[in-house]
This record gives C-alpha cells, sequence and structure tokens, in this order.
C-alpha cells in the first residue's frame, strides 16, 4: 500500500498572454477550475499507475471538500483518513499560466494548514509499503 500524507486544493487557473504588473489587471484568454494539491496529484498519479493508495489530508467544511474527495475517491484513491476541519475552507490555488508556460501560484492552504495525525492516520503509515509526503502541508505534520 502507499500512503501520501498531503494536500487537496481547488486550483483556479487563468490562462494570460502575460503576467500583470503590480496594480495591473490583464485579460485572461481562458479559466479553468481543477482539482489539486501536491498529495492529491500525486495519489492520483499513484493510483493510475495501478497502486493501492490511500491519502491522509484535510479539508474545509465548505461546498467543495465533496466534491475533492469523491474526485479522489473516483480516481482509486482512498480518502477514509481525511480530516473535515469545520470553520475553515478547503484549500485553495490561484494560478496564472503565461503564454511560453510559466505559472505564478498564490496558495491559501485552508484545512491543509491545520493537519494534525489521527490515530487511524498513523495505522495506516504503519501497514503502508511506501509513505509519500511533500511540504504543502505543514512541517510537523511531515516529520
Amino acid at each position: 500500500m502507499i500512503v501520501v500524507v498531503g494536500s487537496v486544493n481547488l486550483d483556479l487557473v487563468a490562462t494570460v498572454d502575460r503576467f500583470p504588473q503590480p496594480g495591473e489587471t490583464v485579460p485572461a484568454r481562458g479559466f479553468t477550475s481543477n482539482h489539486g494539491g501536491k498529495g492529491a496529484n500525486q495519489a492520483v498519479a499513484a493510483s493510475r499507475l495501478g497502486g493501492d493508495v490511500a491519502l491522509i489530508t484535510a479539508v474545509g467544511s465548505d461546498r467543495e471538500s465533496g466534491e475533492l474527495l469523491k474526485t479522489l475517491a473516483d480516481e482509486g484513491v482512498d480518502t477514509s483518513a481525511a480530516l473535515i476541519v469545520d470553520g475553515l475552507t478547503s484549500g485553495v490555488a490561484v494560478i496564472t499560466v503565461d503564454s511560453v508556460g510559466e505559472n505564478a501560484i498564490a496558495v491559501h492552504p485552508g484545512a491543509n494548514g491545520r493537519r494534525v495525525l489521527a490515530a487511524e492516520s498513523r495505522i495506516l503509515i504503519e501497514r503502508a509499503d511506501v509513505v509519500l509526503v511533500q511540504l504543502e502541508v505543514p512541517i510537523d505534520t511531515v516529520i
């Protein structure tokens, strides 16, 4: 089993010809809203490659949380250890991509910034063959 400890975000992506300068507004050529986050992306990739994957994560109590978790489950990722944090939003990344593919990203961690490993999370980690973490969650969680 592969256990990923990481973030889940709603990605808001605007495609522009060039990045705006401070105080400037530029028109976007396109816009998409995607499910992402480094942890979620890694969990989905491992699942698509045939792995038995569980994701330890946190989402907010907002309307996006259910959709974010459903998308992961539809991809074959076990989200039973996901923590829903009352009073917080799920993570959101605002991403601007220019015409040559460079990006600029601002991330509001939301519930990702409050992740505390629960007892059931530790059981999953102890059973794992591989544990994958990244730094889009608090360093205490990674350690």
